[in-house]
């Protein structure tokens, strides 16, 4: 028995839609068709908020010379369990369009023309670096970051901090070092 109802307009009315079987795929449109939902439809279907902000609680010596992957131990958020706070890495579960931003946090080192670069890694390799020369035992703010990339599932993240003040120096924690990665498509 077809119980549709196909009104004068072309519109079809039902109440479920759903395989004959009763499982797989159903299809909506084809290809070159825009399917829209009205204003004020709710689905239960929608985006998952995928992402992540992780943070260094207390600091950490970074050696002279070298890029060292920055320890973030905390988290102010992690919708799915994406950051592993043991790795301070963030892996993709879905291929997406993603707004990374980071930032490290130094207290106040003493030197002259010391170059502080910060990197965002992908995947082990460098993905995009800030850099910011200092003069000053001020407290300093590093940011790099502020891009949308692609990451496909399984792809990772991390922060790295270079400094070449031919000495031990220390990072500072809280919400002076972050790292935060957001799926926005």
């Amino acid at each position: 028995q077809d119980r549709r109802l196909i009104m004068a307009d072309g519109t079809l009315k039902v109440g479920t839609i759903t395989t004959s079987s009763g499982s797989g795929t159903i299809t909506l449109g084809q290809s070159g068709e825009t399917i829209s939902i009205g204003s004020g439809v709710t689905n239960n279907v929608g985006f998952v908020n995928y992402g992540a902000s992780a943070y260094m609680s207390g600091t950490q010596v970074i050696g002279t010379g070298a890029a060292t992957k920055v320890s973030l131990n905390a988290e102010y958020y992690d919708e799915n369990s994406e950051f592993d706070t043991s790795t301070n890495r963030y892996t993709a579960s879905e291929t997406g369009k993603y707004y990374i931003f980071g930032g490290v946090g130094e207290n106040g080192q003493t030197g002259t023309s010391v170059i502080w670069t910060p990197y965002i890694y992908k995947n082990g390799s460098e993905l995009i670096r800030g850099s910011q020369t200092t003069d000053y035992a001020v407290s300093y703010w590093f940011p790099v970051g502020g891009l949308i990339t692609t990451l496909n599932a399984t792809d990772y993240i991390e922060l790295y901090i270079f400094h070449n003040k031919g000495s031990n120096a220390t990072i500072n924690g809280d919400s002076n070092t972050i790292l935060t990665i957001l799926r926005i498509a």
